[in-house]
C-alpha cells in the first residue's frame, strides 16, 4: 500500500495497493471467490439518506431476495 494526497481535498489521504498489493488481492479473492460471493449483500456499498437507489451493473441485482 501507498499513501497519496487527495486531489481535491488536502485534509484527506487516500490508501492505494500497489502492484505487489493488487496481484495478492486477486490471488486471495480467487481462494475465497465463493465465501465472497455469498457475502455479498453485507459488502455492498452503503445507500446514504436521499441519494436515489442504483442497482449494480453485473446482474447481481437479479440474485437478491
Amino acid at each position: 500500500m501507498v499513501r497519496a494526497a487527495h486531489p481535491d481535498d488536502a485534509r484527506a489521504v487516500r490508501v492505494l495497493l500497489t502492484e505487489d498489493g493488487e496481484t495478492i488481492l486477486a490471488r486471495l479473492s480467487a481462494l475465497h471467490r465463493d465465501a465472497l460471493r455469498r457475502m455479498e449483500l453485507a459488502l455492498g456499498l452503503p445507500i446514504w439518506h436521499g441519494e436515489p437507489h442504483r442497482p449494480p451493473t453485473d446482474g447481481s441485482a437479479d440474485r437478491r431476495p
